[in-house]
């Protein structure tokens, strides 16, 4: 984006696709850099959580838990859940400042996720299918994967962008990306 020059689009057709939740994005990055005047270390944290949780390629595990490797259906049915840790003098990769602790499975309940998401009576199934159906359409892995942990920001993510589908959706095959993985 060439506005706040965090995230990166393979096309402009990808950023438009992207604008409500880079939206999001640019309202945090506004709140970090306040919070780096009151609270250096907590805006550091969060900065750090936020780009963990969008750049971190840490999926087959979620992928095997789930089970959408062996059916593709289940990435709509269930959703993952994880509780993480902040373990800032782990190491200075960011990948490895935040450790998971716990990983759940659940079945998802409709009625739940209206609650969680504040939706009206009836709207959970589109609200996860609109999630869901542009994760299939682009050839990700579909699923709802959801992670907390104590003093971080929940974040809600509907699919797994460094793994793309098999023809057969059966199998999974890794995307090497410029970083080197």
């Amino acid at each position: 984006c060439s506005r706040c020059k965090f995230t990166y689009y393979c096309s402009p057709d990808c950023q438009k696709v992207d604008l409500k939740a880079h939206n999001d994005t640019a309202r945090l990055l506004n709140r970090i850099e306040t919070l780096k005047k009151i609270d250096p270390e907590t805006a550091e944290m969060e900065f750090l959580w936020h780009k963990w949780c969008r750049e971190a390629f840490h999926n087959s595990h979620r992928i095997h838990a789930l089970g959408v490797h062996r059916n593709l259906g289940r990435g709509k049915t269930h959703i993952l859940f994880e509780f993480v840790e902040y373990t800032p003098k782990a190491s200075k990769d960011f990948r490895y400042k935040f450790r998971v602790v716990a990983c759940s499975v659940f079945r998802i309940i409709l009625v739940d996720i209206e609650k969680f998401m504040r939706l009206d009576p009836g709207e959970g199934e589109e609200y996860v299918n609109g999630l869901i159906q542009p994760q299939i359409q682009n050839g990700r892995w579909p699923m709802l994967h959801f992670v907390v942990g104590n003093g971080l920001p929940p974040w809600l993510s509907a699919g797994i962008h460094n793994f793309k589908l098999s023809p057969k959706m059966l199998t999974f095959q890794r995307v090497f990306h410029s970083g080197g993985t």
